[in-house]
Parts: C-alpha cells; structure tokens; sequence
C-alpha cells in the first residue's frame, strides 16, 4: 500500500518534470556549445536516494505451531506404566493472536499469541476392563517483537524476533474403567479412607503442572495475498527456564524427571487485516 503510493508519486513527479523540460526548451533554444554540452551530459550522474519504507500493517487470525519435543523421559513414564504406546511425531499447537506495526520504533512490529496441543498414549486394556492413559499438555502465551525487512518482491516479507512469555507444561495419567463410571463408586469416602476396599479402586487419576518462562527466537516469512489476507510460515527454536512443578492443590513435586519442551518448531499462519501489499 504505502510502496505502491510511493511509485505513484514517483511517477507523476517524473512526468511533471518532463513537461517542465519541454517548455523550458521551447522558450530558450540552446547554442551549438550549449547543445553539445548538454549532448554529453550523463542524468545517471544525478544522485538519487532512495526512500526509506516504514512497515505500516495489523491483523489478526489462526496460528499452529509443529513443536519437535524431546519424549524420551516421558516415554520412559510410559514404560514403567507398561504402555507400550510411545511418544512420537510433532506436537501440534492450535491457537492465534494479532499484531500491529508502524507504532512506537520505525519497522518494528508488535504482536500477542496463545497456542496450546496435547499428545497422549494409551492402553486400553489393563485389567480386562481399565484403559490408562499418560497425556502431556504443552501451551504458551506470548509477547511477539519482530522487524521487518522489505524484500524485492511486493507483498512477500522477512520478519525476525522473539516471543517472550510463559508456556504451561502438564503430565497427567489415568486409569478409568472403559464405560459408564457411577458417581457413587468416585465420590465414594472409602476411596479415600480404604482405597483397597472400595469398589473401582483402580479408578486413579493424577495431574502436575508447571509454568517457565519461554523464550523463542525465530524468522517468519509473510506474504500478503492481497491488501486484507496474509500467509505466514516460520520457524522457531523455544526455551524455557523455570518452573516448579505442583500439583492441582499447589503443593509442590519434587524428583520429577528431566521433561525437556525445548525444541524447533514450525509455524504456520493466516491473518486477516490490513497489510502492505
């Protein structure tokens, strides 16, 4: 939008020039040496600068994230569960944000997103009757800074940055009998006084969680379909530092393994707004 203005005004004003030249030509005719002088004169010689461009743009839509996770210790979890179901591929993150630059730093954008997946094994057949599950929730909140860089092709840019922000991690497992479960046999005191004698006793649930501070530096390619619609693709490699893990009530769990979210990822986006084009 604000290129496209650019070369427009770039050409009226090469065209005003023109016929400023025509009719300054047709009032004083040039002498032979004049003539020649100017026969030799070179407009290349002209020093011409260029106009900086300023990213001007906002929207917002979907953002997905691939996250490439480390599973080995949670695959050991798994193991000494006797799931033999393992962890593997990429965790798929679901979510969105918005941004908006030409605010506050010249080329700076600003932005704010929220992803969250999960990934899970199971067996469903423990005990004849019992399916168990091990799942793990991974989900980040952030702060988005990145700079624009103009490419020669109108509507496709460059945007390095850092997200900043606080990513969640949970391990939760479960044992469940596969069907109906009565309220009684769960909000049962028995349960809690004499597990080995209640009815569905091996009804278990149990869930940690922590919160790190996460930090990803990454390099997104957009390209503005048109004035309104945006296509993003970018990768990123995520940090996180910190975090104690609790349990549901606060009460903190120690000795937990090494359960690493760090990792590359992929992004992929599609906006709705206003943008360069």
């Amino acid at each position: 939008m604000t290129r496209t203005f650019r070369k427009n005004v770039r050409l009226v004003s090469g065209v005003v020039l023109i016929l400023l030249l025509v009719a300054t030509g047709a009032i004083a005719q040039p002498t032979d040496d004049e003539e020649k002088e100017f026969d030799d004169f070179n407009f290349d010689d002209i020093p011409v600068e260029e106009a900086d461009l300023d990213y001007i743009g906002f929207g917002g839509g979907y953002l997905g994230m691939l996250s490439l996770v480390n599973y080995d210790e949670l695959n050991s979890i798994a193991a000494e569960f006797d799931i033999t179901e393992k962890f593997s591929g990429p965790m798929l993150l679901n979510g969105g944000g918005g941004f908006i630059g030409g605010v506050g730093i010249d080329n700076v954008r600003w932005g704010v997103y929220g992803v969250g997946g999960t990934k899970e094994v199971t067996d469903s057949d423990v005990d004849d009757r019992s399916s168990r599950t091990i799942r793990f929730n991974s989900g980040l909140v952030a702060l988005q800074l990145d700079y624009a860089i103009f490419t020669p092709v109108d509507g496709l840019m460059i945007f390095p940055g850092l997200m900043i922000g606080r990513a969640s991690n949970e391990i939760e497992v479960h044992q469940t009998r596969n069907g109906a479960v009565p309220f009684a046999s769960l909000f049962n005191p028995t349960r809690f006084n004499n597990p080995s004698s209640a009815s569905d006793s091996l009804f278990q649930y149990v869930r940690i969680s922590r919160n790190p501070l996460h930090l990803q530096p990454e390099v997104n390619i957009e390209y503005a379909l048109n004035t309104f619609l945006l296509a993003r693709v970018g990768a990123g490699y995520g940090l996180n530092f910190g975090g104690i893990w609790t349990d549901p009530s606060g009460t903190e769990i120690t000795g937990v393994p090494d359960i690493e979210a760090d990792g590359l990822n992929v992004h992929l986006g599609l906006f709705i707004g206003l943008f360069q084009n």
